[in-house]
């Protein structure tokens, strides 16, 4: 397999992108950089590459150098440059199951325009769906799991529920006794993401995407165990190794019981529960396994 030079370019939001190339950086065959548009370099660790920290003719040393330029979620202008390269891949992040049980876009995510790339590619399997693109491949989100798998927390935890979102449901929650707590916005960081290892006896994903987020997989690895609806569209990404999220009904339906049938487990199958998170999300989500299906679709963009 010959190896491409691939620029990653990401707009304000890259914290998902920058994870995966940190890893793409460590584990693949091939060399990536990542640049990012961004007001505030403090506001990441990684890139170290943003619209503040690099000039226009170092931006177009990298771009003429690249084999590929892979874009996360748009295709933004950092200083006027225009990303020209014999070959692209846009991969996109929206899917979204409707209620009449389509899939479409979340509102800002757009279909159209997809024409020009080498190749186009997907955070979910659903994307495909969503952007009626059949030729649209699944790469997983590369996920900092190794920060996450702390040791497995001795002591029973309070009864309480946490989540990043579904404020709406605070008060229902609360009338049948459910102590259910919303996380500020920036949940992943180190100390929030300690916070709700020791915190809280569960957490809820979401139920209306059709799929599992990033704070769903932090709540596995940190053996939090975490309810979540996953659409068999997107199930189809782990084949027989189905991820052990506690299953909800879509919408919501049932969250309730689903939710009280959990924390009145007792504590050894509370804990059980719990470790088999962290056993599935160390042996299933291995970043060093994931790269490989990286370096697999850009062996084919090589040929």
């Amino acid at each position: 397999m010959s190896r491409l030079n691939i620029l990653h370019v990401v707009g304000p939001q890259s914290g998902v992108a920058a994870d995966t190339v940190v890893a793409l950086k460590n584990w693949s065959g091939h060399r990536h950089e990542l640049v990012a548009v961004a007001g505030d370099p403090l506001q990441y660790t990684q890139p170290a590459l943003t619209t503040a920290t690099t000039s226009p003719p170092m931006l177009e040393e990298f771009v003429t150098q690249a084999d590929v330029i892979h874009f996360h979620g748009s295709v933004p202008q950092i200083h006027g440059c225009t990303f020209l390269c014999k070959k692209t891949v846009l991969h996109v992040r929206g899917s979204l199951l409707l209620p009449d049980g389509s899939w479409g876009l979340s509102k800002g995510d757009d279909a159209q325009g997809l024409e020009g790339f080498t190749r186009l590619a997907g955070a979910y399997p659903s994307c495909a769906l969503s952007y009626g693109r059949p030729d649209m491949r699944y790469l997983p989100d590369i996920l900092p799991i190794s920060d996450w798998l702390y040791r497995p927390y001795r002591q029973e935890k309070p009864r309480r529920v946490c989540s990043y979102n579904h404020r709406r449901r605070v008060k229902e929650l609360a009338a049948v006794g459910i102590d259910f707590e919303l996380l500020r916005p920036y949940w992943q960081e180190s100390l929030t993401l300690e916070y709700v290892r020791r915190a809280f006896a569960a957490a809820v994903d979401n139920y209306s995407f059709g799929h599992w987020t990033r704070f769903g997989l932090a709540c596995l690895a940190q053996g939090v165990p975490c309810v979540c609806y996953i659409h068999p569209d997107n199930y189809d990404a782990f084949k027989r190794e189905v991820p052990p999220f506690i299953p909800t009904e879509y919408g919501g339906t049932g969250l309730v019981e689903v939710l009280q049938r959990t924390l009145a487990l007792p504590a050894g199958e509370l804990s059980s529960l719990a470790n088999y998170g962290r056993f599935w999300m160390k042996e299933h989500y291995d970043p060093e396994k994931l790269v490989w299906q990286w370096d697999e679709f850009y062996a084919e963009l090589g040929d």
